[in-house]
């Protein structure tokens, strides 16, 4: 027979005061009792009042969509025109070499759909064109110096250098109006052209509204300004757009949606219904019914702002509205004698829960140092919740110490997946290492090295964590440390050097007063690399670790050895920097840019030498 298992065994401390399972079951009890009538009648209307809720969140939902699909659409054309133009302006593309900016031109289609045609029209209006057709890609060279739109874009481009967004136009050649996106191309601060995009009304409408359903629930729209129509439900099942030159949209005043054409009417009144902040709304009675329109501006893309938005009947809505009243009416009886049975509970049980939110909301904040220890509560599982707490505390306390803290405050604001994914970034990369540790340990006890090691640890850690930096790993006498992850910086290699001048200048000074002791000064190496590594957790499944892993951590570990070669006996510190770190800072801050250059060395695992410069 099978042994008997021994009895498990039950903390005292738990088995104190009143159960709180007991006490909430017969407070429950109570409420169900005096509201069970109301809750069954507010459970039917509740259903209802649902669909006013949701009517408002689908309508924001969809403008969120269509703006977003807007953005999608139009966003690579912009950055398409910005890569050409950048190629002109750093030679690496001559405009005159006709057969190269025609394959540029096919490439930038082929990997942008949404546009139709790109073109370079220099400053004698001389112009080459790419452009779909339904026989495929096409050529073809045209004077611009008779179009007035052109001239208009490229006067103004001469004056600046930023892409600019025309009004929707009638291209005859298409049969299509088109949103044009024109890039000023400049060259040694010397005016060189300009690059212009097109993208199809039609395909951005198509786009847009297959988000927006056109059952009559709803009707969806985007308007251009506020009298012509950009997308409309309408126009894409109409086949036949009569549009020219004069009319590349339809006006609103004459668009066959009755509704909608009276939607800037002159006695339309505000919206009842609170949106998010961004949407507007009003209310405009038409065709003996009343209608709620609701909308977003979109600036940016031309002369004059896009609405985006759709109307809906607003006698839908008032009969959800007249129900949740009356559901709210028949509950407050309900919830006058619930609130009468549940206040004199809810005292004797919010005060352990008040302290424990509050004390939790310092552990948020990764504060453990000022929270007390929880007290006990009469109530047996809100007093095993404390002592819970109060375990968990005690180990974030020890957990701190071996987790860099950012890391942690990543953790519990993004959640383990959200923040803790592997990614790739660039980053900033250091890695120090102390001249001469290994005979100066060889004389010293074991508590001796560990001690100096710390303090040399806690100087360094100090300045890369006053610049936002991590910490990666202690190896030996060396410290690893990165700028650029958790957190997306910027401004990382600038962080990263100033660290390293802050490393020289606390050396100094240590050594300084090792010095006035008679004592050996204490002389270090540094190395950085800017590039991209994979950032996330690295590891086995059951032990993980946040670090970086790729060639730049291997090739900041090259530089760092490197200053072997270059540091002299005299000097206590050799910080050396790669190129990618020095053209990554900011030309107006001389103190990081202060580099000398050492030249080119090869670096082993990689083919390319790296020019190297040691920091002042």
């Amino acid at each position: 027979m099978p042994a008997n298992k021994p009895k498990r065994s039950i903390d005292p401390e738990l088995r104190r005061g009143v159960p709180l399972t007991v006490t909430l079951a017969i407070a429950v009890g109570l409420l169900v009792l005096t509201g069970v009538g109301a809750v069954l009648v507010m459970g039917i209307y509740t259903s209802t009042a649902n669909t006013f809720s949701l009517v408002r969140e689908n309508i924001e939902i969809l403008i969120d969509a269509a703006e977003g699909k807007v953005r999608d659409e139009l966003r690579p054309a912009t950055r398409q025109l910005r890569y050409l133009s950048g190629q002109i302006a750093q030679r690496r593309l001559d405009p005159g070499n006709r057969p190269r900016l025609q394959d540029l031109f096919e490439g930038a289609m082929s990997a942008t759909p949404q546009i139709h045609s790109v073109a370079f029209v220099d400053t004698d209006y001389a112009a080459i064109v790419v452009d779909k057709t339904k026989w495929g890609v096409s050529l073809y060279h045209s004077s611009m110096d008779g179009n007035p739109d052109v001239r208009k874009v490229v006067e103004r481009a001469t004056r600046e250098k930023t892409s600019l967004w025309g009004p929707p136009t009638w291209i005859e050649r298409y049969g299509d109006t088109f949103v044009t996106l024109y890039q000023p191309v400049w060259r040694d601060d010397l005016y060189r052209g300009v690059l212009i995009a097109t993208v199809s009304i039609g395909d951005l409408s198509q786009a847009i509204l297959g988000l927006i359903p056109g059952d009559g629930s709803a009707i969806g729209f985007v308007l251009y300004g506020r009298d012509r129509i950009l997308a409309h439900p309408a126009l894409i099942r109409k086949t036949g757009r009569q549009f020219d030159e004069a009319n590349p949209l339809p006006a609103l005043a004459d668009f066959d949606d009755g509704v909608l054409a009276a939607m800037w009417s002159d006695e339309r009144y505000p919206l009842y219904i609170k949106m998010r902040k961004g949407i507007q709304g009003h209310v405009v009675d038409a065709f003996g019914t009343s209608y709620l329109y609701v909308y977003r501006e979109l600036d940016g893309y031309g002369p004059e702002p896009w609405l985006v938005g759709g109307y809906i009947s607003r006698d839908v809505i008032d009969e959800e509205r007249n129900r949740l009243f009356l559901m709210a009416g028949m509950g407050v009886g309900a919830l006058i004698l619930s609130l009468l049975s549940a206040v004199l509970l809810a005292r004797n049980i919010a005060r352990p829960v008040v302290r424990l939110a509050a004390a939790a909301a310092e552990v948020s904040r990764l504060k453990p140092e000022k929270v007390d220890p929880l007290p006990g509560s009469m109530f047996r599982e809100l007093n095993e919740q404390a002592r819970a707490f109060n375990a968990m505390l005690r180990g974030l306390r020890w957990l701190e110490v071996y987790v860099p803290r950012r890391l942690v405050e990543r953790l519990m604001t993004t959640g383990a997946e959200g923040g803790m994914t592997t990614e790739a970034r660039t980053v900033t990369i250091m890695f120090t290492d102390i001249v001469g540790f290994t005979r100066y340990s060889e004389n010293r006890t074991a508590a001796q090295v560990a001690a100096f090691l710390n303090r040399h640890f806690a100087m360094v850690a100090e300045a890369v964590e006053a610049e936002g930096g991590t910490v990666d790993k202690f190896i030996g006498d060396a410290v690893m440390a990165f700028w650029g992850a958790p957190e997306a910086q910027p401004d990382h290699a600038e962080r990263a050097v100033r660290a390293a001048h802050r490393i020289a200048r606390d050396l100094a000074a240590l050594n300084a007063r090792r010095r006035s002791e008679g004592k050996p000064p204490i002389r270090m190496r540094i190395g950085l690399h800017s590039g991209p590594v994979a950032v996330g957790n690295i590891g086995a499944p059951g032990r993980m670790n946040y670090t970086i892993v790729g060639d730049a951590v291997n090739t900041a570990n090259r530089i760092e050895q490197i200053a072997k070669t270059v540091m002299t006996p005299e000097e206590d510190i050799c910080a050396l920097a790669s190129e990618a770190v020095i053209d990554a800072l900011d030309d107006n801050r001389s103190e990081e840019r202060t580099a000398t250059p050492v030249g080119e060395h090869a670096v082993p695992g990689r083919v390319e030498p790296v020019r190297i410069y040691r920091l002042a």
